[in-house]
């Protein structure tokens, strides 16, 4: 009798935490909002988060969002130091990574704290990577060793702001 008490426990809980999470057309919907002329959108999940990726203004784009369909994060892939604001670029060009090869650039936007460009570089013939994190007015926040790390750009990255 306790056996099938816990069993309907443990039941009822599960039930009531997928009951919690957002439908998919929760997450179509948050996106509009945030992305209205978003299309072609290809969604996929990455551990906790529901991604939407899709072309905007010709960068490819990711948008991250919770279970709740709540905005977390956007990068956007802007690939090359160019794209950069006046401020970030001359902080790039003047620090000690500026011969090493960029390898992409990323603008990173949230819904409650300020964007963020990341710049990815490699020192040719090489394994040393490193991820820069800059604000738009080229103040570096961060400086991350990422040679033998992943270097994918998702919200946990950004723990240290």
């Amino acid at each position: 009798m306790i056996k099938i008490r816990y069993y309907i426990l443990i039941i009822i809980c599960l039930a009531s935490q997928i009951g919690v999470a957002a439908t998919p057309s929760a997450f179509y919907s948050a996106l509009k909002k945030i992305y209205p002329l978003a299309t072609d959108v290809e969604w996929s999940q990455q551990g906790n988060y529901h991604t939407a990726e899709f072309v905007q203004n010709g960068f490819d784009t990711k948008v991250w969002m919770n279970t709740n369909a709540q905005w977390v994060m956007t990068n956007t892939d802007l690939q090359t130091a160019d794209q950069l604001p006046p401020g970030a670029y001359n902080a790039f060009t003047f620090s000690s990574f500026s011969q090493w090869t960029v390898q992409n650039v990323f603008f990173i936007e949230f819904p409650k704290r300020p964007a963020v460009y990341a710049i990815q570089v490699n020192m040719d013939n090489s394994d040393a990577t490193y991820q820069l994190f800059l604000t738009p007015d080229g103040r570096v926040l961060q400086t991350k060793d990422a040679s033998y790390n992943n270097t994918a750009i998702t919200p946990s990255v950004f723990d240290f702001m």
